[in-house]
């Protein structure tokens, strides 16, 4: 939906949703602007549903091995579910606290 604020690559995709956080696996390599992205504890994600785009503010990092598997270079991270802009009836967009529509499983995941 709002698509257009960010042409950027993912930097991951949601595996899990939970109460008011959601677990996103992130690509340690992933580059922005053609630097490597520096993925820490109080970055800002947006996560793209259908409806919105879901603001979040990552709380943990877990690059272990049980966190992430074998893919080597991935990050596990929680992010904190903030709450989500929309576009208004005008057009314009708005950020609204809470969550009217939760992200699913394998949304794209943008700083």
């Amino acid at each position: 939906m709002l698509s257009s604020l960010n042409t950027a690559a993912p930097l991951g995709h949601v595996l899990a949703v939970g109460g008011s956080s959601a677990s996103i696996r992130l690509e340690a390599n992933s580059a922005l602007a053609g630097e490597p992205t520096r993925i820490t504890i109080g970055n800002f994600l947006g996560i793209e549903t259908d409806a919105s785009c879901v603001v979040a503010v990552i709380t943990n990092v877990d690059g272990s091995e049980k966190a992430v598997g074998a893919q080597a270079g991935s990050l596990l991270a929680r992010a904190d579910l903030l709450g989500e802009i929309r576009t208004h009836d005008n057009g314009s967009l708005v950020f609204q606290r809470g969550i009217t529509r939760y992200p699913m499983i394998g949304d794209a995941a943008r700083s």
